[in-house]
């Protein structure tokens, strides 16, 4: 995707196919993510005190991890970069497994802290 997105920009930095800009694209595609989940983690946070007596602790973890999933692979899809109907079982699990497990971790850890009262802190 970043390379999809760096040609069609001209950014030759990270659209050449050396050593030096696949390497980039890595790095890049990596802060992409972690933009990404702190992104969801974000949102989340705004949402969940409001929703929390209505949405079970497991439904809001599968909505973001659902949501961070979406927000890595629609990019990707939109792109060209790649296209899901040629995953198989084994890449729609190694994409579906990272993304409900960050949904789950980020789920128990702000009730988590909500419940211990370190967000009045």
């Amino acid at each position: 995707m970043v390379k999809n997105v760096a040609a069609s920009a001209g950014i030759e930095p990270l659209a050449a196919d050396d050593d030096a800009a696949k390497n980039r694209r890595s790095g890049t595609g990596a802060l992409l993510g972690y933009a990404n989940g702190l992104a969801v983690g974000a949102v989340y946070g705004a949402i969940r005190p409001a929703v929390r007596g209505r949405v079970p602790l497991a439904v809001a973890a599968l909505a973001a991890g659902a949501a961070a999933m979406a927000l890595s692979d629609v990019p990707l899809v939109k792109t060209g970069a790649t296209d899901p109907k040629k995953w198989g079982a084994s890449g729609w699990l190694a994409d579906i497994v990272p993304h409900i497990l960050y949904g789950v971790a980020l789920a128990f850890a702000f009730d988590a802290l909500q419940e211990s009262g370190a967000d009045r802190r």
